[in-house]
């Protein structure tokens, strides 16, 4: 009996606790944009549990330039689980050729967490930073153009790693948005 148990609790010592997947979300702040208008888009990260930690990321965003560009980002509207969340070092700071132009309709957004205090996700979904983008065409009628979030980009990969444990990828789905740009010039109050 003895050695039945000796080899049962070594398997369960190995065991580790099941992580969730992070799923990555992209949310516009208003319905249309007029042209001219700052175009604001939210990358929001949903646990498939009720909080995960998240030690670093690099997001691949993918748009058409002659709708909406350049791309550029806007990290004080993070907040996690805990309130507010200031990145130890974020935005298009990867030396990935993504990065070379921010107008070409590609780029990869980097954000690394606190070295103790990791980003906190929810099932709700936290902001991790605001993608901001210049309104420069409108959209046909009912045919938005689309923002995207490719798993993978000329060798690049969209990743999310665990605050909890080393290069543990947690990436879940990847979901893009639609941003419908609207003729119009946006006027002196905006």
């Amino acid at each position: 009996m003895i050695k039945y148990v000796c080899v049962v609790l070594p398997a369960l010592l190995l065991t580790g606790a099941a992580k969730a997947n992070v799923n990555l979300e992209l949310r516009p702040l208003k319905n249309s944009y007029k042209v001219g208008e700052v175009v604001n888009v939210d990358i929001v990260a949903v646990s498939d549990n009720p909080t995960e930690t998240i030690g670093a990321l690099d997001v691949i965003i993918q748009w058409d330039p002659a709708v909406i560009n350049p791309i550029s980002s806007y990290d004080s509207r993070a907040h996690d689980a805990n309130g507010g969340y200031a990145w130890f070092s974020s935005g298009f700071i990867n030396p990935a050729h993504l990065n070379d132009s921010l107008s070409d309709g590609d780029a990869m957004w980097t954000g690394l967490g606190q070295f103790l205090t990791p980003f906190v996700a929810t099932s709700q979904g936290n902001i991790l930073t605001t993608l901001k983008f210049t309104a420069r065409r409108a959209c046909v009628l009912g045919h938005p153009t689309f923002v995207g979030l490719p798993a993978t980009l000329n060798g690049y990969a969209t990743a999310v790693y665990s605050g909890d444990q080393a290069n543990k990828n947690i990436t879940g789905n990847l979901t893009g948005t639609p941003v419908m740009t609207i003729p119009g010039q946006i006027g002196p109050h905006g």
